[in-house]
């Protein structure tokens, strides 16, 4: 009887999970979001008093809210001369816009959680002529994207443990082919002792577990 039960619990979730993976593979629309720039973004005043401030402070707070974290940075290079950093904080996704003197958008892009690339990044000509688009959403490599995978992780790890961290990886095989996957960082707590750190490698083909392996830190000395 012990067995049959054992039987039953090992064949449904095996068939559970081939339907989430199924499910996120096939239902692609789980991973949009707004990505446009509206009319208003397309430009921007630039004062002097703008400057002035940029230049001495690096960076201006131009709003903070329960939703939105909007700053202005010094980026000073032959054709840009500040970055809009917009952050949505429900969605953790950064919206990066950049000007040049004149105050017109010369690229825009989006992070998520600062430091993963997503959706595209657009390089401007002016308001209406794009000249250039490079794709980070890469579907073709990564049917299953960043947003799958925090979910299929999510899924898997207990209610104490939390996701701090994703990143998009690839690995070339033996056999001239090559494994994309998305290695997404768990921190554990732990009682009276330091925090765990785990990684669980998804497979950005199907979306199953590859391995979950613990995080070393290794300290040097310089």
């Amino acid at each position: 009887m012990v067995n049959y039960l054992l039987f039953i619990f090992f064949y449904l979730s095996i068939v559970l999970d081939c339907h989430a993976q199924k499910q996120f593979v096939d239902n692609d629309t789980f991973c949009d979001f707004e990505y446009e720039i509206s009319k208003s973004e397309k430009k921007i005043e630039i004062t002097k008093n703008t400057i002035d401030s940029l230049q001495e402070f690096g960076q201006i707070e131009i709003l903070n809210t329960k939703n939105r974290l909007i700053k202005l940075y010094n980026y000073v290079s032959d054709e840009i001369i500040l970055m809009k950093w917009i952050h949505n904080k429900k969605t953790n996704i950064d919206k990066v816009l950049e000007y040049n003197k004149e105050g017109k958008l010369v690229t825009s892009a989006f992070f998520f959680n600062e430091k993963l690339p997503i959706g595209q990044v657009l390089n401007y000509q002016n308001e209406t002529e794009v000249t250039q688009v490079k794709d980070y959403r890469q579907a073709k490599t990564y049917p299953v994207c960043y947003k799958e995978a925090l979910a299929i992780v999510k899924s898997k790890i207990a209610k104490k443990d939390s996701i701090f961290s994703i990143s998009r990886e690839k690995k070339y095989l033996k056999q001239k082919d090559t494994l994309y996957y998305w290695d997404v960082f768990v921190r554990q707590p732990i009682q009276d002792k330091n925090d765990k750190t785990w990684i669980y490698r998804i497979n950005a083909k199907n979306g199953k577990l590859i391995k979950k392996t613990r995080a070393i830190t290794v300290h040097r000395s310089y």
